[in-house]
């Protein structure tokens, strides 16, 4: 049973906090981040659309088990028809269908135990599960059944990092004995993972059957029948590494309170293991299914530095299946350090019938693997070979053939974020050595001209919309901060709104939480059976799926949900990357990869913002890694750390799609609040990545971030002029704040114009 007093003694330690503030701040606090306002107004429900639930429940039912994947397998599942099951572990009753906090749907869904007896299997362990504290099973007599599972359940929220203990990361000496004893005495066992993030399995990693089922949302209950009857098939792959607790020794800091130095440098999930040599339990992009699959080269071509392969995969297995192709690029380890290897493109197959065989295109441009210079403050190609390997893990590839540069190449030339700062220390830095033979492979020769260098203009003026000019400082003061006056008289659970109070601007945005779908109260009539909205599999889930075509589609079902309950903005998706397994949000977030992270965030905005005055919001800009004293936490890093890793998701998904917003994080980056840093903000942001949209803060309100520390708040004067476009929610406080600091000068009517504008133009965008 998991050990639940630490959650309780941190719940209480929140509590006590929060009934420090004024009664005031506390009422706006909960009434924003918790969402679950009393409904106080109808909704006017698209009578076309109000079937949507159980269409988008069956979608998901169906496409689910693209999350799901094997660690461990062998010939015993699937099973023909349902049977008896022994039916055990905490998660079997109490089943977890997504993380806490604002990635929290306030959805209806089945359990595991009620989701097999839907399927038509006999649970023959009430009596077990009805118990308050479970038995050791070698010290219980257990009854007899046909097969065996034990449910494995961890959970995680915001608020709150996750601990190496047992009962969390760590698996408690009953869990073991139990999932041990039943994969000894039982033939058709499988120990079924319902988990926010990593566990360390090692105990139990010689079970014959693991099941990473995820946690799912609405379907969660369901998809465990489907799979074992062989109705779904697992198709998934890992999007973060899995494997023992000490081998994450490497990342030297993390929950610090004031500074979390970023020591492991680039150096992170599979690229560290990789780098380091060592073998995880389960690598990055490693999954098994019910069938299995033969990967054989066709052809590698390029033109000019993008690289084109195609490549063939035959199902050789018994069952239907997907194969997900991932292409890995080794790149020359003269000069400066880089990883060992990184992934550079990837594409999922459609369903292939055993015996058949089908062809997949899959390209990249080599300067995905430039590593930034920062005293040149430029990306260069080193002189060398890059070597590209093509498989279905980071561990399973084979060598189709290199690249070879006979010069050094620099690929793009930029400025400095935040010039001069030193972190204090040097970036870790492993000696890496490419053993690989590459005799008797294809080989592309590129030189200098098969490349273009991009060099940024960094002169962006924001726009100053005409229609704003007669629009007196206090009014623009209003635009430049959520609608904090009225929280109460709105659909209910919404997250936020543009402000109202401006009679010269009709429309407003409705803003709602995710990113497991919409965040909003459940109001419907009693009589419904529908969820008031639909909860979609947790984002680490969703990149398991390594399927953007698929995580179009959901975008599609989230817009569509969008448009029921007239929303423009979704707060989300969430793309930070899982530099630590403990961070409690991780859930939230897709991968330890930049390039799975951004095409993710990047398939789901292309999916919503197909509606028309539907967008997204992308977050949390940047480098939001834990939980611990988020809101004045320092993640110091190198600048080549930063660009690599921290912000090349983020790139990637708005380069792809022209997100409708940013939403920056509340941790400081480098010394300085990143809704206050001009560099990043501007000169990135607008500069580099071309960014049309509005950039919002996360959730803040004066007086409510932690007190204490080295470092300051946020501040809604520095927050507006770093290139931050509206303060969320907002509140009295700081309009007051802004109102002063414009008598003081310290800030101008032009600031003001600059941020409405964009807060304006984002408005009539989204209505159309």
């Amino acid at each position: 049973m998991i050990n639940i007093d630490r959650y309780i003694l941190k719940i209480g330690i929140i509590i006590v906090l929060l009934l420090s503030y004024n009664f005031d701040n506390v009422t706006q606090r909960m009434s924003y981040e918790h969402k679950f306002i009393s409904p106080s107004t109808k909704v006017e429900l698209n009578e076309k659309k109000v079937g949507y639930g159980k269409n988008h429940l069956k979608f998901l039912r169906e496409s689910a088990a693209e999350c799901t994947l094997f660690l461990n397998k062998n010939e015993e599942f699937p099973i023909n028809e349902p049977c008896s099951i022994l039916l055990l572990g905490y998660g079997a009753r109490k089943t977890i269908k997504g993380g806490t906090g604002s990635g929290d749907i306030d959805s209806k869904f089945s359990t595991f135990e009620e989701g097999l007896e839907n399927a038509g299997f006999k649970i023959t362990t009430k009596n077990w599960l009805d118990q308050k504290e479970y038995p050791l099973l070698e010290e219980h007599n257990t009854v007899k059944a046909d097969i065996a599972i034990y449910v494995l359940s961890r959970n995680s929220g915001e608020g709150m990092d996750r601990e190496i203990s047992k009962g969390d990361v760590l698996l408690t000496d009953e869990e073991i004995n139990d999932i041990l004893f039943l994969n000894k005495n039982y033939k058709k066992f499988i120990l079924v993972l319902n988990t926010c993030g990593v566990v360390d399995l090692s105990p139990v990693s010689k079970v014959s059957n693991i099941l990473l089922i995820s946690q799912l949302g609405s379907v969660v209950g369901d998809i465990l029948g489907d799979i074992i009857l062989g109705k779904s098939n697992p198709t998934g792959k890992l999007a973060t590494t899995w494997t023992k607790i000490e081998d994450y020794k490497f990342i030297h800091e993390f929950g610090e309170n004031d500074d979390t130095n970023y020591i492991e440098g680039i150096y992170v999930g599979y690229r560290l293991f990789n780098s380091v040599g060592i073998k995880p339990l389960y690598p990055f992009g490693f999954g098994k299914s019910y069938t299995s699959f033969d990967i054989s080269k066709i052809s590698l071509t390029n033109e000019k530095d993008e690289i084109n392969i195609k490549v063939k995969i035959k199902n050789i297995g018994k069952f239907p299946g997907k194969e997900v192709i991932q292409i890995y690029v080794s790149p020359s380890q003269s000069n400066e350090s880089k990883p060992y290897q990184s992934l550079v493109s990837f594409k999922k197959t459609p369903n292939i019938n055993p015996s058949d065989e089908i062809e997949l295109d899959l390209s990249f441009k080599l300067k995905s693997v430039a590593r930034y210079d920062t005293k040149k403050a430029s990306y260069i190609l080193d002189k060398g070979n890059y070597i590209i390997r093509v498989g279905n893990s980071s561990e399973d590839t084979k060598i189709y053939g290199y690249i070879e540069l006979d010069d050094d190449i620099t690929t793009d030339i930029l400025k400095n974020i935040n010039s001069g700062y030193s972190t204090g220390f040097n970036d870790f830095n492993p000696k890496i050595t490419l053993k690989d033979e590459i005799k008797n492979v294809q080989k592309i020769k590129l030189t200098k001209n098969d490349f273009e260098v991009k060099k940024i203009d960094y002169n962006y003026e924001a726009n100053i919309n005409k229609d704003l000019l007669e629009i007196k400082d206090s009014d623009l003061a209003y635009m430049c901060l959520g609608d904090f006056s009225d929280i109460n008289n709105r659909l209910s659970g919404i997250a936020g709104l543009t402000t109202k109070n401006i009679k010269e601007i009709r429309n407003y945005i409705r803003m709602a939480d995710g990113p497991a779908g919409l965040r909003l109260t459940n109001f419907l009539d009693n009589k419904s059976s529908q969820p008031y909205t639909t909860a979609i599999p947790i984002s680490t889930a969703l990149a398991q799926t390594f399927n953007t075509d698929l995580l179009e589609k959901i975008g599609n079902l989230i817009a569509t949900e969008m448009e029921i309950y007239n929303i423009q903005l979704w707060l989300a998706p969430a793309l930070n990357i899982h530099r630590n397994i403990l961070c409690g949000r991780n859930f939230e977030y897709f991968s330890e990869d930049p390039l799975i992270s951004g095409k993710m965030a990047a398939a789901l905005t292309k999916g919503v913002q197909s509606h028309k005055n539907r967008g997204t919001t992308i977050k949390h800009l940047t480098a939001n890694n834990q939980e611990t004293r988020k809101y004045n936490n320092n993640s110091n890093m190198s600048e080549r750390t930063l660009r690599e890793i921290y912000l090349k998701g983020f790139q990637i998904a708005i380069e792809d799609s022209q997100p409708s917003a940013i939403m920056t994080s509340y941790n400081l980056l480098n010394g300085m609040h990143t809704s206050e840093n001009k560099d990043l903000l501007i000169n990135v942001v607008r500069n580099e990545w071309n960014f049309k949209g509005l950039i919002m803060s996360d959730w803040s309100i004066s007086g409510l971030n932690e007190s204490g520390g080295k470092y300051r708040k946020q501040n809604v004067f520095e927050i507006i002029k770093g290139g931050n476009n509206i303060m969320m929610p907002g509140s009295d406080i700081d309009y007051s704040i802004l109102i002063d600091k414009l008598n003081e000068k310290l800030i101008t009517r032009d600031d003001l114009l600059q941020c409405s504008s964009k807060v304006y133009e984002t408005i009539q965008l989204l209505n159309k």
